[in-house]
């Protein structure tokens, strides 16, 4: 079954058209924050908070909160 676009997806198809390489660059912020939330899942399945986890990588917190 054929899923019906969207409008912002019609839109975005038509930018893809005038930038060929928004596609790529799209591409790479989608990855980019899938390996975040990634990494976000895990610190909190291991019950780590982001102060911790700043302590144990010699950093601050808000740099922890950044990512």
């Amino acid at each position: 079954m054929k899923t019906k676009k969207t409008k912002l997806r019609k839109w975005l198809d038509r930018q893809y058209l005038k930038d060929p390489d928004l596609k790529r660059r799209v591409n790479a912020l989608m990855t980019e924050m899938e390996i975040e939330l990634g990494l976000v899942a895990l610190r909190e399945a291991r019950g780590v908070s982001q102060t911790t986890l700043a302590k144990m990588l010699g950093v601050s917190q808000p740099a922890i909160a950044k990512l």
